[in-house]
């Protein structure tokens, strides 16, 4: 009998489980809006080209990014265009940097970066 109460208990958990997931995704239904991008590593994602002055120009309102800190005059928490160096002051052209205008030429989407 407490096998069987055990049985039921767990058939009920997994039935209510998935029924709660099925409420979800269909009272949130998918859009490009969703989309996430990971961009993350150690030196990697530093980048070690030199940004030139074309690199710094023509990037798109809608590619912005965000300071975890506040260092070397940036305001942690406040977005701002997306200019190299995306990452730190001292850094250089970071795969992110063309990324993310590929991706806001192909998208209709706002794209934000947090550093």
């Amino acid at each position: 009998m407490k096998n069987f109460a055990l049985k039921v208990f767990l058939v009920a958990m997994v039935i209510s489980t998935a029924g709660l997931a099925l409420c979800k995704a269909q009272t949130a239904p998918f859009s490009e809006n969703n989309l996430v991008f990971l961009c993350f590593g150690q030196s990697n994602m530093q980048g070690d080209a030199q940004p030139e002055i074309r690199d710094k120009t023509g990037v798109s309102y809608r590619f912005q990014k965000m300071y975890a800190a506040n260092s070397d005059g940036t305001n942690m928490g406040k977005w701002v265009s997306a200019t190299p160096p995306l990452c730190r002051r001292n850094t250089g052209l970071t795969p992110v940097d063309y990324f993310g205008r590929y991706l806001i030429d192909s998208l209709d989407t706002k794209l934000l970066v947090m550093r």
